[in-house]
């Protein structure tokens, strides 16, 4: 005899199947946010992952778990359908994630958490080897050069980012890709001039805590214009 199907299980595969999702990455710079449907349920869900807990106050949002597929079910309720609130998730390898929903008219959602991951070691100790195959100051240049080419070292990994940078109401800033190495990461970003006035750009203005080289490749802007900026950094972010 075939075994009923839970209405949650139904729920879970219908929403699954017909709704859009949202994919939150969850790089460890900030709180993360999402969406969530102020009047429907939303599935969330860890990639790679089985959620195992989940904390979240009653007041805002109820929780129904699904054990066997590791996902859970959220659905805003009194103030959590007007007003943002956070979600703390353990999953399966016991990693905990927090993320801020922002309730929203739209349809109920798949919201996916994308946790950072290891970097494979072997590949780090390539990018490690290529660091120390040459001078110091030679290895920063060539990182900028590698970067602007597109071309990636040996070992080393590139991440697209795409994520707005705060800097002057003058410009638009945004952190488009990460070079993950060894000892070193290298970071690239795109920066267009919003003002009606030139824009001169110096790379001492780049420069912060842990910054070892800057190289802008265009200085001068335009209006509308826009350049690339690179930046090599100490310390590998091992995502």
């Amino acid at each position: 005899m075939m075994r009923p199907l839970s209405l949650f299980l139904l729920l879970l595969v219908v929403m699954t199947e017909a709704t859009a999702s949202q994919r939150i990455r969850l790089d460890g710079e900030g709180t993360p946010t999402a969406r969530i449907a102020a009047g429907e349920p939303s599935i969330l869900s860890v990639e790679g992952g089985r959620i195992t807990k989940v904390w979240v106050s009653a007041a805002k949002a109820t929780v129904k778990a699904d054990e066997d597929s590791g996902q859970v079910i959220l659905q805003p309720v009194g103030l959590g359908k007007t007003q943002p609130f956070s979600v703390i998730v353990k999953d399966d390898h016991g990693r905990v994630h927090t993320v801020v929903l922002r309730p929203a008219r739209i349809p109920g959602e798949t919201i996916v958490l994308v946790p950072r991951r290891q970097r494979d070691m072997r590949a780090r100790r390539r990018a490690i080897d290529w660091e120390a195959s040459q001078p110091y100051e030679r290895t920063l240049v060539e990182l900028i050069r590698r970067m602007a080419l597109g071309r990636l070292p040996e070992g080393y990994e590139a991440v697209p980012m795409r994520r707005a940078v705060p800097l002057w109401e003058e410009s638009e800033m945004h952190l488009v890709t990460r070079y993950l190495g060894g000892y070193l990461s290298g970071e690239v970003y795109r920066l267009r001039n919003v003002s009606e006035a030139e824009m001169r750009l110096a790379e001492r203005e780049f420069y912060r805590e842990g910054v070892l080289a800057v190289a802008i490749t265009r200085p001068v802007l335009q209006p509308g214009e826009e350049t690339e900026i690179y930046l090599v950094v100490e310390g590998a972010t091992h995502e």
